[in-house]
């Protein structure tokens, strides 16, 4: 299981340079690492409570549309969708080429935050999308783009261990950059 770490090259299993946690990600690019985002840290930690831990999430999907976080987020993964996650679009579409994504498939994103990469996935290959998350701030500007793109589905303010829909609804499932 990947621990969600940007570096995804090879299965090394190194131990994640963030949470200590085992992973397949090698860690090597990350050694100058110095600075760990409060909302990591404070995962591994009972400080904040999940409330809390929402709502500081809200505070930062707001954020992301600004200009620094625009060009920040060209560099690292090539697109401006007002992404959360490190996935890349060459990773997206490895994903979706192995998801089989076509038209007419409904495909879920646990943990979407703002829609990368599942809005982009849906979108360029033409199947339905439900994106789910706990920080509405982050859903609308899935729901946004999802319009913007005109990709056919939902947003739902749900968290991924109690999903509320019927056994075998989708096709495929997504999560990216959630699990650390």
């Amino acid at each position: 299981m990947s621990c969600g770490c940007p570096a995804r090259r090879n299965r090394s299993g190194t131990a994640c340079a963030h949470s200590g946690a085992r992973c397949d990600n090698d860690h090597s690019g990350l050694a100058g690492l110095t600075h760990i985002p409060r909302f990591v840290a404070m995962a591994e930690t009972s400080e904040w409570s999940v409330p809390e831990r929402i709502e500081e999430f809200n505070r930062r999907y707001q954020m992301l549309g600004q200009a620094p976080f625009i060009a920040a987020e060209l560099r690292a993964t090539g697109c401006d969708y007002g992404a959360s996650s490190y996935t890349t679009v060459d990773e997206a579409d490895d994903l979706a080429d192995r998801l089989e994504l076509g038209p007419g498939m409904r495909l879920l994103e646990v943990g979407a935050g703002a829609g990368w990469p599942g809005v982009y996935m849906a979108a360029s290959r033409g199947c339905d999308l439900i994106v789910t998350d706990l920080a509405v701030e982050g859903l609308k500007m899935a729901r946004a783009r999802m319009r913007a793109e005109g990709v056919a589905g939902a947003a739902v303010a749900a968290g991924g261990e109690r999903l509320p829909f019927r056994d075998r609804m989708f096709d495929a499932a997504t999560s990216s950059d959630v699990f650390c």
